[in-house]
């Protein structure tokens, strides 16, 4: 039969009919479910015997992937085919067992492909290409950009390093799990010493992850002895002043009270006085309750009227504290000890003490003016090792009223010691403030290598912000600057202008030393200090460098620190000091003083915060679409500044590509200047880029800070309220051949005179809707004559603004910024070199010429004298160091080495005489 059939079939036609014939029965038959899933599996097993034979299926696999490459020919089928691949591994990749295989797999699949260079090489062109892509695409966009700022400026310090237990920004820090750590080839044991702070998650620093994936300790691991030890109940509780009865050493220091958001600033230098701690507890009363307080006065000396440090203390808390102390290794070896005859003799004399609870607040004294007749700051030599009078001596923190009662104890705990050098007393810090060392020397361990600058910084850093404290700042600040001149002095006596080295003959030469002094070098020693005249003598230079190759700036840009409107530093703040979150709106709902109070307390994160929003506020003005697009940002000068109420803020030159340049010959210029300065600078009181609140921040008050004495009286030295105007103008003086009649000159001066005094009463009134054509009816003079008016008072090229008579105080402002920074700013056009030059020298030196004069004084004294060079250069750095003012974050940024001046080029200096 079946070689019957055989042979019919071989007839084409039979066959054709015999084929369709069993495809409508099969047909049928898989019409019943049960005989498909038969024949299926049927197939299924037959299919897989033959796929047993490698022939068989390379070539199935062949013909399927030829087959499926014509279908995807069909974009409609890819794009479905794609689709369905996606949904079915999404599927699947739900499932964590599968989705680690598969990762597995495609890695070591990339691992196998990446070992080849060409693939590798196409792989890096191919990421580049992309990231540029994105970069492009992400700084042409505004609006991305914005949002992305403004997620950036929400973060703060607040992510701790497990090594180091500094606090840093997120994108500081890199998280990674003991097994990550584990693989990379670290043992166990070296985890466990470098991660001091034990959490699932490990946190690292950049500079901490750096060192431990070389297998090295970091410096400032925390287990290298930089470890706090943790405060006791008895000495959390302790006050400032009840502080200083129990440590063996007192920083006499004057800290005072800066501008309306009571910042804190130091003036003068750091006495460093031993103290007698059982002198220091024995004036207390001998007989109290566990709530008795009284009000204690420490003086700087007896005869003085009035106290440095007046406040309410607790003598039970004091003893508790004393108690503990005396216990502890560093105490001991001090030999401190409390005699047992106070505490067994008791008194029944009570004292007739007033107490009020405002009086535990420390007071600080707001009246910068007051001088004390018996001061003589060049008197303490801290750069000396020889015997200074202990009576001239200042306090830790200056709190002389001239309305205090004499309720109270006095005592002058420094009175008759002598002073120790603060580079000489290798235990001050610990000695000083006992309640942030608990009265136990810092150990550090002995292959470590670590200065003083690098542990105060991690200190300032350290997510425990005891050393925050404005008094431990102070301290830290000064003990550095000392250092640094101590250092400076000795290198520098073994330098000279024209020699290299200094011989004994030379020291011995009247003549030479006389050199010294008339020379630079008596003053080049200070440029280690960035406060200092010489070191911004030297940042002057390097600016004067760059406008002789680079030419003339194009903008003037201020940008200040906002911290109490700044509701993001408030949370960050909240979070770090009170380990507390609270949202925006809290933050902005909270009171002023609270606010206050929160950046007095952490002047650190007050300042890193300040650089980091500077630093994404950066990011936007060298984008393409950020404020000077169309003239991108070719270069930059940066200077940080420090206003009277102890905030930072920043002047900036900017250099832009293809600027106009002004020639006052040239009308095109001109009119391309003011053009530029109108898309640039606005000074519009209801501005739609951002809340016309904001624009408060702008409008100028007076203050005693701005007053300047003239001849006829007091003025802005800001020239506010400015001159409204109906268009920007860039107005010159008159030349000399442009003379007036005495009759056109009273005129003028009339005319001035009316204006102001007009100006004076509208500025007063910010609600006034009078238009520039209405203000000059007001003030019966027509647009020629005003601006008549205004030329006769110029002396050089200025430009005016477009401004209404209700703009007169705004400060000029560039709204893109503006609507970012949310704080005050300046911005000015610069019309010439000269202009740009004066700036220069104006906000260069400007905080620096009341030192620069001091200094001179005391050189011209010098070269009178029979001095030593050595002595000649102390007497300089002390001159310095007891005639400096300083805010807490401007100690800041001396402590941890930000930057205060910042250049887009570096500059080399080439000896041209020779």
């Amino acid at each position: 039969m079946t070689e019957r059939m055989r042979e019919r079939r071989t007839d084409d036609e039979f066959r054709l009919l015999d084929n369709r014939r069993r495809a409508n029965s099969h047909k049928i038959g898989r019409r019943n479910n049960e005989f498909k899933i038969e024949e299926n599996k049927r197939r299924a097993d037959a299919h897989k015997i033959e796929r047993q034979s490698d022939e068989m299926k390379i070539e199935e696999n062949k013909r399927r992937a030829d087959a499926h490459k014509i279908e995807r020919q069909n974009d409609e089928l890819k794009i479905e085919e794609n689709k369905r691949k996606a949904e079915a591994l999404k599927i699947e990749r739900q499932n964590d067992e599968f989705k680690t295989q598969e990762n597995e797999r495609r890695l070591k699949s990339l691992k196998i492909k990446r070992e080849e260079e060409e693939y590798k090489e196409e792989e890096r062109r191919r990421n580049a290409s992309r990231m540029r892509m994105s970069r492009d695409k992400y700084e042409n966009n505004f609006h991305l950009m914005k949002l992305n700022y403004e997620s950036k400026i929400k973060e703060g310090p607040t992510h701790i390093c497990s090594c180091c237990g500094g606090l840093w920004f997120e994108y500081s820090i890199r998280e990674l799990t003991i097994e990550m750590l584990t693989n990379k080839g670290l043992k166990k044991e070296f985890i466990d010493n470098v991660c001091y702070l034990k959490n699932t998650i490990v946190k690292l620093c950049v500079t901490c992850r750096k060192d431990i994936m070389l297998n090295k300790v970091p410096n400032l691991c925390l287990s290298n002895g930089l470890a706090f030890y943790e405060v006791p109940d008895c000495l959390k509780i302790l006050t400032e002043l009840e502080e200083r009865l129990i440590s063996p050493r007192i920083p006499f220091m004057v800290i005072r009270t800066l501008g309306f958001c009571k910042q804190f600033g130091l003036k003068g230098n750091l006495v460093n006085v031993p103290m007698n701690v059982d002198t220091n507890v024995s004036i207390l009363p001998r007989s109290f309750s566990d709530t008795h307080t009284i009000q204690l006065k420490l003086m700087r000396q007896m005869k003085n009227k009035n106290a440095f440090m007046y406040e309410t203390i607790r003598p039970k808390v004091v003893h508790t504290a004393i108690k503990y102390l005396i216990e502890q290794e560093l105490y001991k070896d001090e030999g401190i000890v409390i005699s047992n005859d106070w505490i067994k003799e008791y008194s029944n004399e009570r004292e007739n003490f007033i107490v009020n609870d405002e009086d535990k607040k420390l007071n600080v004294n707001e009246n910068r003016g007051e001088v004390f007749d018996d001061d003589d700051d060049d008197d303490w030599n801290e750069l000396d090792d020889k015997p200074i009078s202990p009576g001239d001596t200042e306090t830790l923190l200056n709190d002389e009223t001239n309305n205090q009662n004499d309720i109270g104890i006095k005592f002058a705990p420094g009175e008759n010691n002598r002073p120790i050098s603060i580079l000489m007393d290798l235990k001050v810090d610990e000695l000083t403030f006992p309640k942030i060392y608990c009265g136990k020397q810092r150990k550090i361990k002995e292959n470590v290598r670590l200065t003083y600058a690098k542990i105060a910084k991690s200190e300032l850093r350290m997510f425990d912000r005891r050393c925050g404290r404005v008094s431990k700042l102070f301290f830290t600040y000064k003990k550095l600057q000392t250092r640094k001149f101590s250092d400076a002095i000795s290198i520098n006596l073994r330098k000279t202008k024209n020699t290299k080295n200094v011989t004994v003959a030379q020291m011995l030469n009247r003549d030479y030393v006389n050199g010294l002094i008339h020379t630079d070098d008596a003053f080049t020693f200070l440029r280690c200090d960035r406060s200092s005249p010489a070191f911004w003598e030297m940042k002057k230079k390097e600016l004067l460098a760059m406008f002789r190759q680079l030419g003339c700036p194009t903008i003037f840009l201020t940008l200040s620190a906002a911290e109490t409107k700044w509701s993001e530093i408030i949370v960050i703040l909240t979070q770090v000091l009170e380990n507390k979150v609270i949202t925006l709106e809290e933050a902005e709902n909270l009171s002023y003083e609270k606010k206050c109070d929160l950046i007095r307390k952490d002047p650190v994160t007050c300042v890193r915060y300040f650089e980091h929003r500077l630093k994404c506020l950066w990011e936007i003005l060298l984008a393409p679409c950020g404020p000077f697009e169309g003239n991108g940002l070719e270069d930059k000068y940066i200077r940080v500044e420090f206003q009277f109420r102890g905030s930072p803020h920043i002047h900036v030159f900017i250099w832009l590509k293809n600027a106009p340049k002004y020639d006052k010959n040239n009308p095109k210029s001109i009119e391309q200047c003011i053009e530029f300065i109108d898309k640039l600078i606005s000074v519009n009181a209801k501005p739609t880029e951002f809340s016309e609140e904001l624009i408060n921040v702008q409008r100028h008050k007076h203050s005693h800070t701005c007053k300047k004495h003239v001849k006829n009286g007091i003025k802005c030295r800001f020239g506010i309220p400015y001159f409204p105007m109906r268009k920007t103008m860039i107005l010159e003086p008159f030349s000399d051949d442009e003379k007036f009649t005495k009759k056109e000159r009273e005129e003028i001066s009339k005319n001035r005179q009316n204006v102001i005094e007009e100006l004076g009463k509208i500025s007063k009134d910010t609600d006034n809707s009078l238009t520039f054509e209405e203000f000059l009816e007001h003030v019966n003079i027509n647009e020629e004559e005003y601006i008549k008016m205004i030329r006769s008072e110029l002396k050089k090229a200025k430009v005016f603004l477009k401004r209404a008579p209700n703009e007169i105080r705004i400060n000029a402002y560039n709204s893109m910024i503006m609507s970012l920074h949310r704080a005050n700013m300046d911005i000015q056009f610069i019309l010439d070199p000269y202009s740009c030059l004066m700036y220069c020298v104006d906000y260069i030196n400007k905080s620096e010429n009341g030192m620069s004069k001091l200094l001179r004084e005391a050189l011209n004294k010098l070269k009178k004298g029979n001095s030593t060079v050595k002595e000649r250069l102390i007497v300089i750095a002390n001159k310095f160091l007891n005639s400096s003012e300083i805010s807490a974050q401007e100690a800041v940024y001396h402590i941890l080495s930000i930057p205060l001046s910042i250049s887009s080029r570096s500059t080399v200096f080439i000896n041209t005489n020779r």
